[in-house]
Formats: C-alpha cells, sequence, structure tokens
C-alpha cells in the first residue's frame, strides 16, 4: 500500500507515429488533493498554470495564469460545518465578482455580484428538517429562470429531482430526473424524462459492493447512441482496464494501467475519434506517468 505522500502526474500525448508530447503536469498533496496544474502546448510553451492552497483540508485559494500573462484569483470562505459561505474571484485587471451564501433554520441563499458589484444571479432554497434543499428557484436579472424540485428515500438519498425552466422559443421545459441506489449508495439506474415520459437517456451500472464493473448509457433522442463502459481489477481491487464500445460494439476509448511493486501506477489511454464528412477516423493516445515523492 502506498504511503500518504505527494503525488505528481505527467500526461503525454502520442500521435499515431508513436511521437510523445508532454501535454499536462500535474501535482497533488499527501491528502491526494491537487495543488499545482500545468498544460502546455505541443510545443512545450505553456498554456495555462494553475496554484491552489488548503486550510483545515478546504480549499481556501485559487491562482490560474494563461498564455497571455492574465490571470484570475479565487478566494473561498467556510463556515463552522464546513459549507461554503462567501467567494471573491478577483482578475488581472482588478475586478472582482462575489457569491454569498447564507442559511436560516429551514432556507438557503446564494447571491452572486458581478464586477460592478450588482446583483447577477441569485438562487434560492427551501430546506427540510434535515437541512436538505426541497426547493432551488435560480434567478437572473431578477427574474426565476429555473425552478429545481428534489425528492429523498429513507436513507437520504435523493430520488427525483424536477427541472423546469423555458427553452429558446420562451416555451416552459420540463425534466425529471430519477435514481435508483444498490445497499452500499451507488446509483445503479439514473433516468431523465420529459414531462410526457419520453426518456432523454438512461444510464445503468453494475458493481461488486462499490467496484463498478459496467456501465450502460442510451440515449433516445434521435440517435438513440448506445455507450457500453467495462471495468477489470486486479486481485487487489485496484482498476487495470476501462473499455468503452458503441452500440456496434466497436472500441472507442481504451485505457490499461499497471502497478510496480511499490504500487506506483502506470497507465495509457486510447481514444479513437469518429470519423465524419471532413476527416478519416484517427487515433490518439495518451501515456500518464504517476510518481510519488
Amino acid at each position: 500500500m502506498i504511503k500518504k505522500v505527494k503525488k505528481e502526474e505527467k500526461i503525454y500525448a502520442e500521435d499515431d507515429g508513436g511521437n510523445l508530447t508532454l501535454s499536462t503536469v500535474t501535482k497533488y498533496n499527501p491528502a491526494g488533493q491537487l495543488i499545482w496544474e500545468q498544460h502546455l502546448f505541443p510545443s512545450g510553451q505553456v498554456q495555462m498554470e494553475s496554484a491552489f492552497e488548503y486550510t483545515d483540508g478546504l480549499l481556501s485559494r485559487e491562482k490560474t495564469w494563461n498564455e497571455y500573462g492574465s490571470w484570475t484569483e479565487i478566494k473561498y470562505l467556510y463556515d463552522d460545518r464546513q459549507e461554503l459561505v462567501y467567494r471573491t474571484t478577483e482578475h488581472a485587471d482588478g475586478t472582482i465578482e462575489t457569491y454569498k451564501r447564507t442559511f436560516s433554520k429551514n432556507s438557503e441563499l446564494v447571491e452572486i455580484y458581478d464586477a460592478e458589484d450588482n446583483l447577477d444571479k441569485r438562487e434560492e432554497a427551501i430546506c427540510d428538517e434535515m437541512g436538505r434543499a426541497i426547493e432551488r428557484i435560480f434567478y437572473e436579472d431578477g427574474e426565476s429562470v429555473k425552478v429545481c424540485q428534489y425528492e429523498y428515500n429513507a436513507e437520504g438519498q435523493m430520488v427525483k429531482k424536477m427541472t423546469r425552466s423555458q427553452d429558446g422559443f420562451g416555451e416552459e421545459l420540463t425534466i425529471i430526473n430519477t435514481y435508483q441506489y444498490d445497499q452500499y449508495g451507488n446509483v445503479i439506474e439514473e433516468i431523465e424524462q420529459n414531462i410526457n415520459g419520453v426518456i432523454l437517456y438512461k444510464i445503468e451500472r453494475a458493481y461488486q459492493e462499490d467496484l463498478i464493473l459496467r456501465e450502460i448509457e442510451n440515449d433516445f433522442e434521435g440517435s438513440e447512441e448506445v455507450v457500453l463502459a467495462k471495468y477489470t481489477y486486479d486481485h487487489h481491487e485496484r482498476l487495470i482496464q476501462i473499455r468503452i464500445e458503441n452500440k456496434f460494439g466497436t472500441l472507442t476509448y481504451h485505457e490499461t494501467m499497471d502497478y510496480n511493486e511499490d504500487g506506483t501506477l502506470m497507465t495509457s489511454k486510447t481514444l479513437e475519434q469518429a470519423p465524419d464528412e471532413y476527416s478519416p477516423p484517427s487515433k490518439k493516445k495518451y501515456r500518464y506517468e504517476i510518481a510519488y515523492f
């Protein structure tokens, strides 16, 4: 078993000729939290870089720079329950956006202010005696744009979410999501449908205790696309393979993991891009290197 140490992960993009180019570098603290991230262009030039800080295990600050030297800094504050109650987002030009969250006995209020300190968005929630939201109303420019209602089972798991909003033509749109769980609390079925009961998509998952073995996603809206994901583990219950196939059984994504004696991981990914009318089929591979220090 790997002791709690810092971890660095490198992702290399591999072209059809087998050439590798470093594309992403990430570092994690001993708690497994991301503390540094860098994305690079194929030329090696830094596209974006981010640093993250934590206080008492909670994200307290993050700062991101891009290739043009612009930056964004976000700071987080939490209450005694470790709930986020205040967030500021400052940009290189000095503008600041603010997020405020307040609680009362059976309600919750979120307010988001823009760079001119104008109230941009608001979110109101009605909560039950357990503090769980049973209804959320989202406002933009003072008008309600979306309402979500939630239902829970005896174990406190959300089993239904109904969302009412408007489509691009001003017509009311109602979407209903339902969820089923196994005895370990894993979501084994998720269905999204419209108000008329027409299924938009459905996801089914099979688990062995807490290990996911199979995932089937059906898109019923027009294309009727089916995506099948299969997961394989070794005798230590470590994930060693992910295979994703389309409805024709064609492999579209493949990831394998190898573990050294000390538990360090080497993994590779292959993503097969489907052809379209402008380009032929192509493969893009990614290689991961993970080191502990």
